[in-house]
């Protein structure tokens, strides 16, 4: 899916959905690397600009010297062949990571402890408001024609929720409640948006989508990570 989405940074009709910058590596090296422009569709990034160099900055980029000195201030999100979950880090263990897959672009991990802890994907950090994100579980049999959206509020993990609470109300944003219909309507809709380009655009029809979205403090919301995916019409070379 991640893939997908950065094909949508050539298609003709681009995909607009906010997505935090995103990284996807492949044996140590950054394959691609996708984000949302000030239109708000999904853009990618320039071959020149997806070293692991280019990402650490800009990760770090945000951050004064004390919170890249804190290890209470959440900067990125790590997916990993070892991790049973992605996992949160502060700035010192991002450069830490960043080392790693500098390292195995050098040379190939022998060690399987080693290759695991090699990333699979380097994503920004973005904020949640209320320390809340918003699971969807989408969904479309073969008989139906309108798919099902189911959309729950849940809470972060308690580091993130401590994080949140060292930021200062006045940049929290707009206020909202937990059930916030207007909110629910419109991350139906850019789910929906998804599905239409997945089948317009890729020729691909989904059955089934689990899939997690962030209420900013900028009062955006994010498309923050896929759980699970099944096809009713799967892309070509799929073969799971």
């Amino acid at each position: 899916l991640w893939r997908m989405l950065w094909s949508a940074g050539d298609s003709d009709r681009k995909l607009r959905i906010n997505v935090p910058e995103t990284s996807l590596l492949e044996d140590g090296a950054v394959h691609m690397t996708i984000f949302t422009g000030k239109d708000g569709r999904i853009m990618k990034r320039a071959r020149q600009n997806t070293s692991i160099g280019s990402i650490k900055a800009r990760l770090l980029a945000g951050l004064d010297d004390s919170q890249k000195n804190s290890s209470d201030t959440p900067t990125a999100v790590v997916y990993a062949p070892g991790d049973v979950a992605p996992q949160l880090i502060d700035a010192g263990q991002l450069v830490n990571t960043c080392h790693t897959v500098q390292r195995r672009q050098q040379n190939a991990f022998a060690d399987a402890e080693q290759e695991a802890r090699v990333p699979l994907l380097i994503q920004e950090h973005v904020p949640p408001l209320h320390d809340i994100r918003y699971a969807v579980e989408y969904h479309r049999s073969v008989s139906t024609r309108e798919p099902e959206c189911r959309i729950t509020c849940r809470r972060y993990d308690w580091r993130v929720r401590n994080a949140s609470r060292t930021t200062s109300q006045s940049s929290r944003g707009p206020e909202i409640q937990l059930t916030d219909e207007a909110l629910m309507d419109e991350i139906g809709r850019m789910v929906s948006s998804l599905d239409m380009y997945l089948f317009q655009q890729q020729k691909v029809r989904l059955g089934s989508l689990k899939c997690d979205f962030v209420p900013a403090r900028s009062g955006k919301i994010y498309l923050r990570s896929f759980e699970s995916v099944a096809w009713l019409n799967p892309p070509e070379g799929w073969f799971a």
